[in-house]
């Protein structure tokens, strides 16, 4: 009848990732303040008999459990209504519950130490948690408390479900190509990724551009794993020699000369990319046919990064629908390979970057933010120092999509939504 009937229970039972509440038919019975009330349990449903009422609770069909909405219930499925503009007929579903809490709309059974480490988590681009927790204890992650958060149980993210999932790698054992590789440049693994999805062009001036991404390609380092990719319109071999050009380009500020290319078969066999391997005396060797595994190092370094950058990427999507969408897979391929050069790994006393380059990297853990968060820019008129309406706003709402690759190391990418492309 829409009324409400408040009922305080003791001593209930808590499961930390289990986003209801498991009531014991007993205890709630105890619980009513109520001598005559019963429970009756038939073949659909509950009938809950209490106070001179009759609440009839069905069961789920999924569950094949009886589950009632409590108050913050109802205010979290309305919520859910009016993020995703439907109507209140039917609950959502599992991924959508799951991309809810994802989002903040729907908060799951959590300790505050588990809060915290989930929002590091978001933040360092989902990280692995046994990263995450190493971080928290060796005091790369200076927090008030780290050493608690560290040790409490991981709580399970529900974006990692649908980003990270993937069939079991095989067991045979695979001869490592990366063994002779005793400095940078010794060897390195090339390999190409097609999108499948058209992804924006960044432009900092004029009007959006219409051209469109659809390929990235990766160089990864035998010595250092460091990764340089670079995106492309089409699978042309004169662009592929245009990326291994930027990667030579970038590889001699550091006085590295590139002396070997292992790589698949296709477009690295063209005549034009060959010859500028001779030209610069490079030693290019290609997988046979089907084995895949023989470019291990570029096959699993593509892979680590596709998982992230789709992962950070569906939860800029939960969070913000209206605004980003699958189209910003360059920005978040591109954040993702800084993030994997920057970090130091467990085990591992340098970075992949300070191991390629021997310096710094340009970017600490704590300068990065969450892929696709809300940033506010000041208007160009204040920026130059020019005076602006006293009841106007001072700054206009973009989303961060990382670091800008043509400014000073620091400058970050921020797209405006009101410059979306038609």
């Amino acid at each position: 009848d829409g009324s409400t009937t408040s009922v305080t229970m003791h001593d209930v039972l808590y499961v930390p990732d289990c986003p209801t509440r498991l009531i014991c038919p007993r205890q709630l019975l105890h619980h009513l303040d109520d001598p005559d009330a019963s429970l009756a349990v038939t073949a659909n449903h509950v009938q809950l008999a209490f106070r001179g009422r009759t609440i009839t609770i069905a069961y789920d069909e999924q569950l094949n459990i009886p589950i009632i909405s409590t108050v913050a219930g109802v205010q979290s499925y309305l919520a859910y209504c009016q993020a995703t503009n439907q109507s209140h007929i039917f609950p959502p579903s599992i991924q959508e519950q799951s991309l809810l809490i994802a989002a903040g709309i729907v908060t799951p059974n959590l300790t505050p130490e588990q809060h915290i480490k989930r929002k590091l988590h978001t933040r360092y681009d989902h990280e692995g948690y046994g990263q995450i927790n190493a971080w928290l204890l060796d005091g790369t992650i200076d927090i008030p408390n780290a050493k608690a958060i560290a040790r409490a149980p991981d709580p399970l993210c529900p974006i990692c479900q649908f980003g990270k999932a993937r069939r079991q790698s095989h067991k045979q054992h695979t001869r490592s190509i990366t063994a002779h590789a005793t400095k940078p440049g010794d060897g390195v693994s090339a390999d190409q990724m097609e999108a499948a999805v058209p992804g924006l062009l960044p432009t900092n001036k004029g009007s959006p551009t219409k051209r469109r991404y659809l390929y990235a390609n990766f160089w990864v380092d035998h010595y250092s794993s460091f990764v340089y990719v670079t995106m492309h319109e089409t699978k042309h071999a004169a662009e592929l020699v245009k990326s291994k050009g930027e990667f030579e380009s970038f590889a001699a500020r550091y006085n590295i000369k590139i002396k070997s290319i292992r790589a698949d078969n296709g477009v690295y066999s063209a005549s034009t990319f060959k010859i500028s391997c001779d030209v610069q005396h490079q030693k290019l060797s290609f997988c046979g046919v089907g084995s895949h595994w023989q470019n291990g190092k570029a096959e699993r370094t593509i892979g680590v990064i596709e998982t992230k950058a789709r992962t950070i990427l569906l939860h800029a999507v939960a969070n913000w629908p209206g605004v980003i969408n699958d189209s910003f897979w360059p920005f978040a391929v591109r954040h993702a390979v800084n993030f994997q050069n920057c970090i130091t790994r467990r085990r591992h006393s340098k970075s992949p970057w300070e191991l390629f380059t021997g310096e710094s990297p340009p970017w600490s853990l704590n300068d990065f933010r969450v892929f696709g968060c809300p940033a506010y820019v000041l208007h160009k008129e204040l920026q130059d120092g020019n005076k602006r309406d006293k009841w106007t706003a001072r700054s206009w709402q973009g989303c961060y999509v990382g670091f800008s690759p043509l400014h000073a190391r620091t400058f970050a990418l921020i797209y405006n939504p009101s410059t979306t492309p038609k």
